[in-house]
């Protein structure tokens, strides 16, 4: 009895050590399921990884052969244009050779530097600043002259005015009309006069009197050589005449 008691327990042993090494197993197959897994899943992304690095390496030898087959056109166009672009290249040189020989062969520029009463022709600006001057002295003169013609005419004009009016002036006196009244009709009468006449001044002597003064003086021509055409008032120009 004691020997069978002592094989169970020997076989319960073993097969404890059996189911142990089972569930060591147990547990490395599926540690193995779970790496082999992983790695299917790996290999499964890498081909596609894969498949898109094939596609564009098929891409990219089209584009090569496409770029080869632009260079082995370009390279054909350059062998049959060579030629003449290295004749046109040599006249363009000959072209430039000769170019930098003549300006080698030019010789430096002299300037010479007149003002306007010393360079040639200058003789109708040297008659125009003349007859400018001696205008220019006579209008500081001659309105003193002008101011005492019009305050003669004016004393002239208003005394006579006043004799013939003397009767009147005492008409409308013996009316009623005071001192006042009798001198605005006077007063109102020189000072029209005095205004119009200062403004047709005016007018006439900014206007017309100048270019009556410069059409009778001032020829800008310098010589029987020369006629003036009349652009606007105070300005002409001066056109040679061939003999």
């Amino acid at each position: 009895m004691e020997t069978k008691q002592e094989e169970y327990n020997s076989g319960y042993a073993q097969y404890q050590s059996g189911v142990s090494l089972y569930n060591q197993n147990l547990n490395t197959y599926y540690s193995g399921l779970s790496a082999w897994k992983e790695s299917f899943e790996t290999l499964h992304s890498k081909e596609k990884e894969y498949q898109e690095n094939v596609d564009k390496l098929e891409a990219a030898k089209q584009e090569l052969s496409d770029k080869e087959a632009e260079y082995e056109s370009g390279l054909k166009e350059f062998t049959t244009k060579e030629a003449d672009a290295n004749k046109e290249i040599a006249e363009n040189e000959e072209k430039l050779a000769d170019a930098k020989e003549e300006m080698d062969s030019l010789e430096l520029p002299v300037y010479t530097l007149s003002t306007r009463r010393e360079a040639a022709g200058s003789d109708g600006y040297k008659i125009y600043d003349s007859i400018s001057t001696i205008i220019d002295a006579l209008a500081n003169v001659f309105p003193i002259f002008l101011y005492f013609v019009a305050a003669l005419v004016t004393l002239t004009t208003m005394t006579r005015f006043v004799d013939e009016e003397r009767m009147n002036a005492g008409t409308l006196k013996a009316l009623g009309y005071t001192d006042r009244d009798v001198m605005k009709k006077f007063t109102v009468y020189g000072l029209i006069a005095g205004v119009s006449g200062t403004l047709a001044g005016i007018l006439s002597g900014h206007l017309l009197l100048p270019e009556i003064i410069y059409n009778a003086g001032f020829n800008p021509c310098c010589s029987s050589a020369w006629h003036c055409h009349s652009l606007q008032p105070y300005q002409h120009q001066c056109c040679r005449t061939d003999s």
